[in-house]
């Protein structure tokens, strides 16, 4: 099936890491990008939780809006691949907190549930406005503030690292590295959510645009599951 939003490149130039990896193993280099033209409930699962989180598709961006209202011990919306990604990973993401106000408990985030996640974070107990990872393997590292109300997460698994990244200055910043991180099947995720005891019950609209994800998979494309 043809998906208009959905670019697959086979690079005849990678990486030495992912080369030898490809030479290892027999397995291909895929790069998969997505626009957000439309929800492709091929490649997309939505999932809620609590009250009040609801994505829609709005000017070719994944836009999450959280109403003041939205309650829950934890209240997110997420949308996660339909398919795992094995070993070597590479997932970026751009974000825009198009509603946005300081100290409002929301965490926006670019994450995998096997492995962790980076994020954009506004709350007090986290530092204020900073970025930070939350990994599996080590917890909360590498908070760092920043002022912007848009940029780009990147998360990057490479044996057994993890990494968070992100772009600043035209230039992808370290956040937190990870070692011995799961090297299990991952579903990667962009997710917006907060909780009770942290937000500040103020309308909170944020979008994801222009999400890649580069991977080593041996199939010629990645398989579709179920949500």
């Amino acid at each position: 099936m043809n998906h208009p939003n959905i670019r697959w490149r086979f690079p005849a130039l990678l990486p030495a890491t992912l080369a030898l990896l490809t030479l290892i193993h027999p397995a291909r280099a895929v790069t998969l990008t997505d626009a957000f033209t439309r929800f492709d409930p091929a490649l997309w699962s939505a999932s809620y939780e609590g009250s009040g989180p609801l994505f829609r598709i709005a000017e070719s961006r994944l836009v999450a809006t959280v109403p003041a209202h939205s309650t829950g011990e934890t209240f997110k919306a997420k949308a996660t691949t339909l398919f795992a990604v094995s070993g070597d990973f590479d997932a970026r993401v751009e974000y825009h907190l198009l509603n946005w106000s300081p100290g409002n408990g929301m965490k926006v985030s670019l994450g995998a549930d096997e492995v962790g996640s980076v994020q954009r974070v506004s709350d007090s107990d986290e530092g204020g406005e900073v970025w930070l990872t939350h990994f599996a393997t080590d917890g909360v590292n590498g908070k760092t503030s920043t002022r912007a109300l848009s940029g780009r997460l990147r998360l990057v698994r490479r044996g057994d690292r993890l990494s968070g990244y992100a772009f600043r200055a035209g230039r992808w910043v370290l956040i937190h590295t990870a070692e011995r991180c799961s090297g299990e099947d991952a579903r990667l995720s962009l997710s917006v959510w907060s909780h009770g005891g942290a937000f500040a019950g103020k309308p909170v609209r944020v979008a994801f645009d222009n999400f890649s994800l580069r991977y080593l998979n041996r199939s010629p494309a990645p398989s579709k599951a179920g949500p």
